[in-house]
């Protein structure tokens, strides 16, 4: 073989690499190329990662600088702040212990917020060492006639008694079937019981509710009605009575009635001792 013929067979070799170079799909080779991208992205995440999280526990959560010093709580209602700094060292948060950079403060006010004398929680850090806490207390609107004096908010949820509060100001609700099943911290099902926060509700909106001074709601679960117990006020003499029905817009329709009588009678300086307001005519009331 010549020499000539040598570099024939070298120029067809290259010739035949270069074409087989040509011939490669295009889509595999964009798939190659794009995972070597993906992995070295990968791999500067999670070296990126574990720097921060190497920083973090060296600045933050381990720093001694950032250790709670002081708990911050600010309350709108009467619980006592020394009540929200022990219900948070139940969930690990201490004084010279904690770390404020360690601290879930989205699960800290789930967990306050299942105490049930609390409405809303809000905590916050305060840099270097202050956890601020922000609570809103929930507001009794009535009281269940038993001997443990267990409270209600407008919601229906059930408290326990407070001895900072003056329970027998607030209207007693009379007659509630199935105590037992009512525990401190679960929510009222009761038609009745409900139908009793709504007239309290309804009463708080009407102006003239400014009048009426119940002392007690009594529940007839067999009518289906709500007999009010007032203290004397306004055209009511003392222990003066109204009936109100059950269903939300027939109350709110009932009270629109005793608004026009109230008005009434009291320009006319007359005392209220009874209005069974269950009646849309000829409704019957009596000094």
């Amino acid at each position: 073989m010549s020499e000539t013929d040598d570099k024939t067979d070298v120029v067809n070799i290259a010739g035949a690499r270069f074409s087989g170079r040509k011939n490669v799909n295009p889509v595999t080779a964009w798939l190659l190329r794009s995972a070597v991208w993906i992995a070295a992205i990968g791999l500067c995440l999670l070296l990126l990662g574990l720097a921060w999280g190497g920083m973090k526990r060296v600045f933050l959560t381990r720093n001694p600088h950032f250790t709670l010093r002081h708990i911050e709580v600010h309350v709108k209602g009467q619980l006592r702040p020394t009540e929200i700094i022990s219900r948070l060292s139940r969930f690990n948060v201490r004084i010279g212990q904690s770390n404020l950079f360690k601290l879930d403060l989205q699960q800290l006010r789930h967990d306050l917020g299942e105490y049930v004398m609390i409405s809303e929680a809000s905590l916050y850090p305060r840099l270097p060492g202050t956890l601020v806490v922000e609570v809103s207390e929930r507001l009794p609107v009535a009281q269940i006639q038993e001997r443990t004096g267990r409270l209600l908010d407008a919601d229906g949820w059930v408290m326990p008694p407070r001895n900072d509060l003056k329970p027998l100001n607030l209207p007693l609700i009379i007659g509630v079937r199935n105590k037992q099943q009512m525990a401190v911290g679960s929510q009222a099902t009761d038609e009745m019981v409900l139908g009793a926060l709504n007239v309290l509700r309804l009463i708080a909106v009407y102006p003239f509710g400014r009048y009426l001074d119940i002392a007690a709601i009594q529940l007839d679960y067999r009518r289906e009605t709500l007999r009010l117990h007032l203290r004397a006020r306004g055209a009511f003499r003392d222990r003066a009575q109204i009936l109100l029905p059950l269903k939300p817009w027939e109350m709110q329709e009932a009270l629109q009635r005793v608004e026009v009588i109230v008005r009434e009678r009291t320009l006319g300086r007359q005392v209220t001792g009874f209005i069974d307001a269950t009646y849309r005519i000829n409704v019957p009331v009596l000094p």
